[in-house]
């Protein structure tokens, strides 16, 4: 058999073994509480496969190769346009005639 050493608080070590006096019940009562706990880890492991497919079904997971696929047509709807220079931005902000914070709030409208 093999020996675990487990370190618990000292006043649990003590509650337990005054309610298991010998290292034969102290043994016994170790391994038939990590026996149970063990014995639910599948049923975890079985509520996250559950939880996948409505994830998916919302929308909210969507499958590697698909993310990849979404993620080629936005790089090539971003890379589709020509990138403006620098005399082109400046002459855009030149057009400006109040600062472009002004503009922005202007263009966003009262709130």
């Amino acid at each position: 058999m093999e020996t675990l050493h487990v370190q618990l608080p000292p006043t649990l070590a003590q509650r337990i073994r005054q309610a298991l006096p010998t290292d034969e019940a102290l043994n016994q009562f170790f391994a038939e509480a990590i026996k149970l706990r063990l014995e639910k880890l599948p049923e975890e492991k079985t509520d996250k496969e559950k939880t996948a497919p409505l994830l998916r079904k919302a929308g909210l997971v969507m499958p590697a190769e698909k993310q990849r696929i979404m993620a080629e047509t936005m790089r090539a709807k971003l890379s589709a346009s020509p990138k403006p220079s620098l005399a082109e931005v400046e002459a855009a902000l030149a057009n400006f005639k109040i600062p472009l914070s002004e503009e922005i709030l202007a263009m966003r409208g009262e709130r």
